[in-house]
């Protein structure tokens, strides 16, 4: 069943299949599946996926009942659901004229068995099976760069938008408490701390200033690096209008709490 599998979707099995054992199933359920293939597959989840992998276990571990654990010894079978995923998979890689089936197959086996604990953790999570598919019909070299989470996509909109209100308490609020702030000047900053607002961000909160989110890609370590753009800046002491780039790194304090890390202002030309 398993020669066009890829090395990494087989890896997918034998992790699930060692999920299932410490659960104490008798059974390689969907929810093990997804577990080995969040483990396996780190692209996966920051393509796909609005959390980390230890939310998806989070989730997983709120439905099911732990019992003792089974030796890895033992054999231990496929669920009927579980069969029905990966040979959705081959389905899927055949719609598609793939060779191979890999784990951008398995996902969408996973969605397909629309009533399996998997696809009720996958949709909570805000993966839709169009997106996947599209992406999956891309060309081969067609260069797709992970989208942000969506929690930390509204982290960041929400702290932008908080800049311009020039709200003290309210851009606070997205820092982590160790958090390092570099001003326009060189100065470091750091700490949480409601003296940022005044002393860091009003050039920020004019009526005329603009901003444009240049990039959001992931860093390392699931952390979101954001360059933004910001023009018509005034700052006390200079003259003309300047345009400064905004570098934000974002990462989790805990699983879906995101929040800002370091961010540094570099004056780019005076206009």
């Amino acid at each position: 069943m398993f020669e066009r599998f890829t090395e990494k979707a087989r890896r997918v099995i034998f992790f699930a299949r060692y999920e299932a054992s410490q659960y104490g199933s008798s059974v390689i359920d969907t929810e093990h599946l997804l577990l080995g293939l969040v483990r396996e597959d780190k692209e996966f989840v920051w393509r796909f996926l609005d959390c980390g992998a230890a939310a998806v276990r989070t989730e997983v571990e709120k439905s099911i009942t732990r019992g003792a654990r089974i030796a890895t010894s033992v054999e231990m079978p496929l669920s009927e659901d579980a069969k029905r995923i990966l040979n959705l998979a081959m389905d899927e890689s055949d719609r598609l004229g793939h060779r191979h089936v890999g784990t951008e197959h398995i996902l969408v086996g996973m969605l397909l068995v629309e009533e399996s604990m998997a696809a009720r953790v996958l949709a909570a999570q805000g993966v839709n099976p169009r997106v996947v598919r599209e992406e999956l019909a891309r060309p081969v070299g067609y260069e797709v760069k992970p989208r942000p989470s969506a929690a930390a996509q509204q982290v960041l909109d929400g702290f932008l938008a908080a800049l311009r209100d020039l709200t003290g308490s309210e851009i606070s609020q997205y820092f982590s408490p160790n958090a390092q702030v570099i001003d326009s000047k060189g100065h470091l900053w750091q700490g949480r701390t409601g003296q940022l607002a005044e002393a860091v961000f009003a050039p920020y909160s004019k009526r005329d200033v603009q901003y444009v989110v240049e990039s959001c890609e992931r860093g390392v370590s699931d952390s979101l690096v954001s360059n933004v753009l910001w023009r018509n800046i005034t700052v006390p002491g200079q003259s003309g209008r300047l345009i400064h780039r905004m570098t934000i790194l974002m990462g989790q304090n805990q699983p879906g709490d995101w929040a800002i890390f370091f961010l540094q202002v570099t004056p780019v030309v005076i206009s």
